[in-house]
């Protein structure tokens, strides 16, 4: 099998991987930012992981992924008369 065929083959691998994976995905889109004509990037919370990404008509770029940074805890005040 040449160079390519096997890279082939292990990005094949990792897609089934997520593919199979839980069914229940929780994806939340944080941001969106219109880069060049056609093509905007994107900011999107998968599960408890970030991901970056540009998409364009032809084409998705994954850019980057991280764990989710964790929220700073917010207080509310009451609320109503009283």
């Amino acid at each position: 099998m040449n160079q390519l065929g096997a890279t082939f083959a292990r990005l094949r691998g990792k897609l089934w991987s997520v593919i199979k994976g839980p069914r229940l995905r929780v994806m939340r889109l944080r941001a969106v930012q219109p880069l060049a004509a056609g093509v905007t990037m994107y900011v999107a919370d998968v599960d408890e992981r970030r991901v970056v990404f540009a998409a364009s008509p032809r084409a998705i770029c994954l850019l980057d992924r991280y764990p989710t940074p964790a929220l700073p805890v917010r207080e509310e005040e009451p609320r109503g008369g009283g």
